[in-house]
């Protein structure tokens, strides 16, 4: 095996002409090629982000590039996948993609995100609407979704804390 010099310095494509002889009478060539690439290819995956959380359909796409491109490749969910394929069906999803150049380089993305359709289920105890009351109410909210990012409650469309005692008379709106 040859070596030459700047064998791994430079990136590109690189030729090598060889020549044999044998006791000068016979001589053969040969012209050999070789290309250096240490860089792996580009990746990227677009139209979701991770840990998010959906109402709709999503279209997720992988963009890769390498001058030396040879296999991209995505599963969802464990499942193999094809860029730009709809994602309709509720649930949590996880989405990977490797792309490999010609010289063994290799790329990664992944990501994580969920599609939620159903709003958060809201219970309301300790008050009832339209409802009028003679004495001190405790109007207790309870909200649960699995995605549940944030509660607000606002009552008179002032910042509530659930359980609170409500005692002043007046007429009032509670916001979830």
């Amino acid at each position: 095996a040859f070596l030459s010099p700047d064998q791994g310095k430079h990136l590109g494509l690189h030729s090598l002409l060889v020549e044999f002889r044998s006791d000068g009478l016979m001589s053969r060539r040969g012209l050999f090629f070789e290309t250096v690439d240490t860089i792996p290819p580009a990746l990227e995956i677009t139209g979701a982000a991770n840990g998010a959380c959906y109402i709709s359909d999503i279209t997720p796409v992988i963009l890769s590039s390498d001058c030396n491109l040879s296999d991209v490749s995505m599963t969802l969910n464990g499942f193999p996948f094809s860029s730009g394929m709809m994602i309709t069906a509720e649930g949590d999803y996880s989405l990977f993609a490797i792309a490999t150049d010609l010289s063994g380089n290799i790329s990664t993305a992944g990501m994580s995100f969920t599609i939620d359709r159903m709003p958060p289920a809201i219970l309301i105890d300790g008050v009832a609407d339209g409802m009028e009351y003679d004495d001190t109410v405790v109007p207790v909210v309870s909200v649960s979704d699995p995605h549940l990012s944030f509660v607000n409650i606002l009552l008179n469309e002032a910042p509530f804390v659930s359980g609170t005692p409500v005692e002043d008379d007046g007429d009032y709106i509670l916001t979830v």
